[in-house]
């Protein structure tokens, strides 16, 4: 099993994020095992609170005083992969079936090298990597050079040409930028070109060891010349962690994720590690909420 150890949500860059759309950042937790929770104020009703992949589930007791101190109306809390479910039912959590992160994922270990990762990747990937062979170009960009905006401007326009071809709202521009902004070196941007014509592109944030795609977009044409293979190949080539996480596939525990059908075909394609998080867990601090929660469940099925 791949080990990651520093999740995105975790991260210095994701708490900035956050921060920049309204969350407070909070820790929790015993010294030295702090782990960041978001909270979401509520004029007037009191506040909501989530804790993302945190490395150890602060206790039962140590979230219900967070949640006393910002008057919650519920703590949502997303397990990372190494842990069981250490927020015990019976303490009030119970299970969530509306999770807001990717609940299942593949992992790359890069250290592999290039051959190994190529003898993972299947048969027709590497037939469409090669028929890109001299035809494609491939520049990536950092945040702080001068014409960083202007490629992500052009990115979006290859994410929203994805969105509608796949039934999907892509990330707004104004968000791209301000999760750049707020990753600031630890944000890369990848766009392959043919003829100085962008065809597909890649945003990807790092955290400790770890890159992790943020979204992949991409023209028509650029699916006829076979970019998107070309550009999460060279990837994987240029980057420097140790690990990829290649951000959510399809869940069978979750019906929701169905519509990630299109995009778990590709991911599977390069090998790696199939990884399922533990299902999200929610502990309700006023009845009316839970009621409310449990409504909409009824409209979901």
């Amino acid at each position: 099993m791949v080990a990651v150890t520093s999740d995105l949500r975790q991260s210095t860059g994701w708490a900035k994020y956050l921060s920049s759309q309204g969350w407070e950042v909070a820790e929790i937790g015993a010294k030295g095992k702090e782990v960041k929770a978001y909270v979401r104020k509520i004029p007037f009703l009191g506040s909501v609170i989530k804790i993302q992949r945190p490395q150890t589930v602060p206790s039962t007791k140590e979230i219900d005083q967070l949640a006393k101190k910002y008057q919650a109306l519920f703590v949502k809390v997303e397990p990372t992969l190494s842990q069981e479910q250490t927020v015990a039912v019976k303490d009030g959590f119970e299970l969530d079936p509306n999770p807001n992160l990717p609940t299942k994922t593949i992992w790359l270990d890069l250290t592999k090298g290039h051959k190994e990762l190529w003898r993972g990747l299947s048969k027709d990937t590497r037939q469409s990597i090669r028929k890109t062979a001299e035809k494609l170009e491939i520049r990536n960009f950092k945040f702080g050079q001068e014409e960083f905006y202007k490629q992500l401007a052009a990115f979006y326009g290859l994410l929203a040409k994805s969105g509608k071809r796949g039934g999907f709202w892509p990330t707004p521009l104004k968000e791209l930028h301000q999760k750049a902004w707020a990753f600031g070196k630890d944000a890369l941007l990848f766009l392959v070109f043919s003829a100085d014509q962008p065809l597909a592109g890649a945003l990807i944030f790092l955290s400790g060891e770890t890159a992790f795609f943020h979204s992949i977009g991409s023209s028509r044409e650029g699916q006829k010349q076979f970019a998107p293979y070309f550009l999460v190949w060279e990837v994987i080539k240029r980057l420097e962690t140790k690990h990829l996480d290649l951000e959510g596939i399809e869940d069978p525990r979750f019906p929701q994720t169905k519509k990630w059908e299109g995009f778990t075909i590709f991911k599977r394609k390069w090998g790696g590690e199939e990884q399922s998080y533990p299902k999200p867990l929610i502990k309700f601090y006023r009845w009316p909420i839970k009621l409310i929660f449990k409504i909409g469940e009824l409209f979901q099925r």
